[in-house]
């Protein structure tokens, strides 16, 4: 007879956060540029989106730079994409390869995709269209993700129809390209479950999670939009080259991701009615589980997310929201309300971006014994456990502790 074991994981802060400043501004300051947050071991990258000329004909292509900054030295550098891009989309493994890509237009109905895949063991950058080979329409709003040494392009919808502008009213894409990242070969396609964008992925180990996402068909006649928002994920094992699907407890697009060891948390974005998303949802990718979590606040919407020392870290406008084992953290920006913020991290850090503001840097020190938020000149903690979840499956192993992390095995 099999005997069943549970063991908890948890995540103890005997310790202090602590958020500094980088001396470096992400230039240029444009309202509506987003930044995307690459980090690979020793080496951060911090790429901005493009932004329309003002007669809508062009990009300016110095949106599409990447500031690029080593920890270990302090050295910036800098290059630039192949293009600017209005929605750019990146992913990296936070080891070897960073993709930055997105769609470009040429002309107001005129466009084509892009990708630039950074190889941080060969320090290079490598250009590539989209699949030319495969005849495939431009697309834009697509979700990348790196498993092993493939990257993929997942979802979007047509570009050609309107470009940017009109994006929304082009059809929605299922597709998925795959490239071989060490090879720059393209190495074939495959198809989601239902095409959307808006999708949010997550790398465990050899499998991707594509979770989430919207879709909308245009009613030429009333000039609204049909809209549905999904709560699939789609599941790719690269080991054996399959998908299959699980659910969401609710549905969502946009959400932000962060992976922590075998647990993937989805959080932010917008459900039903443009609604912002109320929950955590929080993965167990060994049992299979799911656990959801209120959020400890609904006045600021969640902008990014990311991982640090087995905690997880959300970003909104004037803050991080940290979830520790029971109980939730908050630590103040240092430059004050920031927007469209981008994040990512190493082992060492998590760091946060904002075009037009300095970059902010969440380290934890575990030498001090005190768990609390803190930044220079301000000091903010904020823990109290959140409450019950209202609604969604929550494992009964986690109904009394939300931020337990649950691993189940069975032993002989």
């Amino acid at each position: 007879m099999i005997a069943l074991l549970l063991l908890i994981s948890l995540s103890f802060s005997a310790g202090e956060w602590k958020l500094t400043q980088l001396d470096k501004v992400i230039e240029p300051a444009h309202e509506t540029s987003t930044v995307e947050v690459a980090a690979l071991n020793d080496t951060v990258l911090f790429a901005v989106k493009g932004s329309l000329a003002a007669d809508f004909s062009t990009f300016n292509p110095v949106y599409g730079r990447v500031d690029i900054y080593e920890p270990s030295s302090g050295l910036w550098t800098f290059r630039n994409l192949s293009f600017g891009s209005s929605s750019l989309a990146s992913a990296s493994d936070d080891a070897s390869f960073a993709i930055f890509g997105g769609g470009w237009t040429s002309g107001r109905y005129r466009s084509f995709t892009f990708l630039d895949v950074y190889d941080n063991n060969e320090d290079s950058w490598t250009p590539f269209d989209l699949d030319p080979e495969n005849g495939e329409d431009p697309r834009e709003g697509f979700t990348l993700a790196i498993v092993g040494n493939i990257g993929l392009v997942a979802g979007g919808y047509d570009a050609n129809y309107g470009g940017p502008i009109f994006g929304y009213y082009g059809d929605y894409e299922s597709r998925v390209d795959l490239l071989n990242l060490d090879t720059k070969q393209w190495i074939g396609n495959a198809s989601l479950s239902a095409a959307r964008s808006g999708i949010a992925a997550a790398t465990v180990g050899n499998t991707t999670y594509f979770a989430g996402g919207l879709s909308r068909v245009a009613n030429t006649d009333t000039f609204t939009f049909d809209v549905t928002w999904y709560s699939v994920v789609d599941v790719y094992d690269a080991t054996t080259n399959t998908w299959s699907t699980i659910e969401l407890p609710h549905n969502a697009t946009n959400l932000k991701s962060a992976v922590s060891d075998d647990l993937i948390a989805f959080i932010g974005g917008q459900t039903v009615n443009d609604t912002q998303n109320p929950y955590v949802q929080i993965y167990n990718t060994t049992s299979n589980t799911w656990e959801v979590i209120p959020v400890p606040q609904t006045e600021e919407p969640y902008l990014a997310a990311t991982s640090l020392n087995n905690h997880f870290v959300f970003a909104r406008a004037s803050g991080l929201d940290i979830l520790s084992i029971d109980s939730w953290t908050f630590v103040p920006f240092i430059s004050g309300n920031r927007s469209q913020i981008g994040a990512g991290s190493t082992s060492e850090a998590a760091y946060f971006a904002t075009v037009g503001q300095k970059v902010e840097v969440l380290t934890f020190d575990s030498s001090n014994g005190t768990s609390s938020g803190t930044a220079p000149s301000s000091t903010s903690s904020e823990s109290s456990p959140p409450p019950e979840p209202t609604s969604g499956p929550t494992p009964d192993i986690c109904s009394n502790n939300p931020g337990c992390h649950c691993t189940v095995e069975n032993l002989d």
